[in-house]
Formats: structure tokens, C-alpha cells, sequence
């Protein structure tokens, strides 16, 4: 049975998504229908939809009532992703655990910078991300930045990505199946959206978490395989490691 806690972060996640997806329809309604609105809110609709979807279902799971609201019904495509890469999450391929050791970073003096990380990822993954990879993170003394947490209500997603990309020193792309086919597209808009692509591009970090084939961008870039179980903790030295360069 969950905790209390664990229920009161469950609903409070929900109350976040529903207030996001409220925004996200507005914001479809201004140019017409949602099937008239541009990729990027279309993309943060059916991600919304899918969240708290997976949140009720986990709420419900737990014995929760929940209502249904009328716009949170996720298209079947959605659907069927989310169980897809839940399935490929609990299937052969066993996520990474915390490592044995981790180190303590050295405090960035660069003011430039409000955060030392910007975590990237498909909120199919949001459980690994959140307990294993943010936390390993901070306890390493970085300060991290991610959208449940650090994110401004109201604001278009890819509002919000760009400031907390410009803001951090580095950018992790957490890349699953899931997140190429509902982030990559946010990326991509971003990385033409700023002044200094390049700039944002070296402090990029792909962190391969499925065994997927990158997008060429990615590719293109050093990134740190997690789908090697036996080499999961030097995985997780490169990752530090990348995080502890000076940033150019």
C-alpha cells in the first residue's frame, strides 16, 4: 500500500498537469482547433494527457478515487506509447540504479549560470529521472533544474525549456523512445529558437538510456551509454565527468 506521502505527491503532480493542460487547450483554441495549433503545444497536449493519465491510473491503482475530466482523454497513439515504453522500462533492460560512488563536484563560480543541469526527459521516465538521476545529481552537489519542480506555471513548454537550457551549464537529453517522439521536437525548435546553437550544442549531454537510434543531431554528439548494464558505473563517471568541464 502507498504512503500518504507518496498519494500527496501523486495528486499534487496531478493538480500541476491539469493546470498545464487548462493552458495548453487555451492556448490550441487561439488558433482554432487543436488540430490547427503548431507542433510544439500539439507535442505538450498529448504529453499532458498522457501524465495525467499515468498519474490516475497509479492514484486508482492505490485504491484513489479520481475524477475524469473531459479534455483528459489521451489519443490512442499516446496511450499505446506510454505502454510500449513502460513495458520496455519493466522488460529486459533494467534502468540504472544509483552508482557506488558518487563524487562531490566542485561548485561552479560561474555566475553566468543559475543551475549547473537541465534535465531533458519524457515523462514516461519520470520515475527513474526523479529518484535515481536527480537525486544522484544533487547529492553530488550540482544544482539541478527540472520541469516539475523548477518550471513557471503558465508558460508555454518551450518557453520554459529555453530558459532553463540558457540558464544551465549543461542540458542532459535523457533519450528514450519517448522522449524522441514527444522532446526531440521541443529540442529541435529550441535550438533554432536561440541566439547561440552552438554554444548550446557543446553543453549538451545525450544520456542514452534504451537501446534507440539517436537522431543524427545526437549522434553526432560524445553522449554516455546506459544500456550496457556491465559498464553502467563507468557510464555514470563519463557523466560526471562531462558535467565537471569548464563550459566553453
Amino acid at each position: 500500500m502507498a504512503s500518504q506521502a507518496d498519494i500527496d505527491h501523486q495528486q499534487s503532480l496531478l493538480k500541476t498537469y491539469r493546470r498545464n493542460l487548462a493552458h495548453l487547450v487555451r492556448q490550441a483554441a487561439s488558433f482554432g482547433s487543436e488540430d490547427a495549433a503548431p507542433i510544439h503545444i500539439a507535442n505538450s497536449l498529448d504529453d499532458t494527457r498522457a501524465n495525467i493519465n499515468r498519474i490516475k491510473g497509479i492514484l486508482r491503482g492505490w485504491g484513489v478515487t479520481v475524477e475524469d475530466n473531459p479534455d483528459e482523454g489521451a489519443p490512442a497513439t499516446e496511450a499505446t506509447a506510454v505502454t510500449k515504453a513502460t513495458a520496455q522500462q519493466s522488460g529486459a533492460q533494467q534502468l540504472p540504479r544509483t552508482p557506488s560512488n558518487v563524487p562531490q563536484l566542485p561548485a561552479s563560480t560561474d555566475k553566468a549560470f543559475k543551475y549547473d543541469v537541465f534535465i531533458s526527459y519524457s515523462h514516461v521516465n519520470e520515475d527513474w529521472v526523479e529518484h535515481t538521476l536527480l537525486k544522484t545529481l544533487e547529492d553530488a552537489g550540482l544544482r539541478a533544474c527540472i520541469d516539475f519542480r523548477d518550471f513557471a506555471v503558465g508558460r508555454p513548454a518551450i518557453i520554459n525549456m529555453q530558459d532553463a537550457a540558457l540558464q544551465s551549464r549543461h542540458t542532459i537529453l535523457v533519450v528514450t523512445e519517448a522522449w524522441i517522439k514527444s522532446e526531440w521536437t521541443l529540442f529541435e525548435s529550441l535550438l533554432t529558437r536561440t541566439k547561440d546553437p552552438a554554444g548550446l550544442t557543446q553543453r549538451t549531454i545525450p544520456l542514452r538510456l534504451e537501446r534507440v537510434d539517436l537522431p543524427d543531431f545526437i549522434s553526432m554528439l560524445t553522449w554516455v551509454d546506459f544500456t550496457r548494464e556491465d559498464r553502467r558505473e563507468i557510464a555514470w563517471k563519463r557523466l560526471f565527468d562531462a558535467l565537471s568541464m569548464p563550459t566553453k
